[in-house]
């Protein structure tokens, strides 16, 4: 497939879409039993300047552009073919998520769509995710909306992974590298 250029995925992948004009989903399906969601709007309009300081990269548009790197690129070079469901309408609280329908079943959907390095699980918080997810170190915080919110209907738990953003919605928005590298690293 054009978006997977880091080998074979297990399956074939290919792409279905949701909606039509502004208020559109695309689901990339790679085989996989767990579903990656990420939002392609943002609030300012992307700057072409991207910056790198240190260990906090900046561009005003990383909420999500980041999160759909990871799922386009990152993910797949590591050998995570996850399935990618590409949004509109977040920005507005009106996510595109809303308008996917698939008779596959899903393990659990996930974000990368989060400030500093908590989670936030929405309305899909039970105590066995809660004692999974704080058995491998991670903080439960408090959110109040992401795509993901608007995948219930699946019928799979829901996880969104804070990735190291800071100041996002802003000129200076930023991405905690160090952060970020702690999702990948960890036992």
């Amino acid at each position: 497939a054009k978006l997977n250029r880091h080998g074979p995925v297990s399956g074939p992948a290919f792409y279905k879409k949701f909606g039509s004009g502004s208020n559109v989903a695309c689901l990339i399906q790679r085989n996989s039993p767990v579903l990656m969601v990420a939002h392609v709007d943002t609030v300012l309009a992307p700057s072409a300047e991207v910056r790198l300081d240190g260990r906090k990269l900046y561009h005003n548009a990383l909420d999500n552009r980041l999160g759909v790197y990871l799922g386009l690129e990152v993910l797949p070079a590591m050998g995570l073919p996850v399935d990618l469901l590409l949004t509109t309408g977040e920005e507005e609280g009106m996510s595109s998520a809303a308008l996917m329908n698939t008779r596959k079943q899903y393990r659990w959907i996930f974000s990368f769509d989060r400030k500093g390095e908590d989670v936030v699980l929405y309305q899909y918080t039970s105590g066995p995710l809660l004692d999974i997810l704080q058995g491998a170190g991670f903080a439960v915080g408090d959110g109040s909306y992401s795509c993901i919110a608007e995948l219930e209907h699946l019928g799979a738990s829901g996880i969104n992974f804070g990735c190291g953003m800071a100041d996002y919605h802003s000129q200076d928005a930023y991405c905690d590298l160090s952060a970020l590298c702690l999702l990948y690293t960890s036992d």
